[in-house]
């Protein structure tokens, strides 16, 4: 991902997240949610268009970019 293209092109780059979030991080803390079988791949942050692109077929349901 160019960093420098997004800052002088104006790209917004936007997240979201629902639900009460201290529960879910309580529940996160204590291990009693499995979070592995949530991610589906994980690619490095030089890869984001091809993992943005994998993230629209419906068999997805998370896609993790390491930074």
């Amino acid at each position: 991902m160019d960093a420098v293209g997004a800052v002088v092109n104006e790209v917004r780059i936007l997240g979201s997240r629902c639900g009460p979030f201290r529960p879910a991080l309580e529940a996160l803390a204590m291990g009693t949610i499995e979070t592995r079988p949530m991610v589906s791949e994980c690619y490095p942050l030089t890869d984001a268009l091809r993992a943005m692109t994998r993230a629209e077929a419906p068999d997805v349901m998370k896609i993790i970019l390491h930074m």
